[in-house]
């Protein structure tokens, strides 16, 4: 479809994002993306609390109840799927219009690494996990200028150190964390009463 895709040469030339008939600049693209990241994360955090979302990971463990009760698995699985695949198109769209243009070298295997990575380091099981593993991502391989020749391999053993120590990401050890920390003054409070 080289004519709609540009072909190997991609797609040049995008307009930048508009709202409302207004153009906005680099840094406004920045605090909407940034603004749009943490509504999007609190919406699916709120889902995923939801009667719905409570299905759907009860699914991912155990499908035969699920379809018991009468939920269609297939189903479900197409909508979350379908969810999912929205969300990632609109980013690909507010990338493409912050880049300007998308050619086959824009996403090569060590971006597609770094989008599973992210999640893994940040925190599986929560919304906020994705977005806590890009930003450390970013910093490690992006804004460390002294690291930038070897940042894949510090974010690789970053995640592989992760799923050691951490298997569910930095969030869930800092969550555990706070739980230590939580019982430790409980049982101080206990011990001083």
């Amino acid at each position: 479809a080289e004519p709609l895709t540009g072909g190997s040469g991609g797609i040049g030339n995008i307009r930048g994002l508009t709202i409302f008939g207004l153009e906005m600049g680099r840094g406004g693209q920045i605090m909407f993306g940034a603004a749009l990241v943490v509504v999007v994360a609190t919406l699916i955090e709120r889902l995923r609390r939801s009667p719905w979302g409570v299905t759907v990971r009860t699914m991912r463990e155990v499908p035969l109840p699920v379809e018991a009760s009468g939920v269609r698995v297939t189903t479900l699985t197409t909508a979350t799927l379908a969810f999912g695949a929205a969300i990632a198109s609109f980013g690909g769209s507010l990338f493409a219009s912050f880049v300007g243009g998308v050619t086959p070298e824009t996403f090569t295997l060590s971006i597609v690494f770094l989008a599973v990575f992210m999640p893994l380091l940040g925190g599986r099981g929560t919304a906020w996990g994705a977005v806590v593993g890009a930003l450390l991502v970013v910093e490690i391989s992006v804004n460390f200028t002294a690291l930038n020749a070897s940042g894949q391999l510090l974010i690789s053993l970053a995640v592989l150190l992760v799923l050691l120590v951490a298997p569910a990401g930095v969030l869930g050890y800092l969550d555990r964390l706070r739980l230590w920390l939580v019982g430790l003054v409980h049982d101080r409070r206990k011990a001083d009463a």
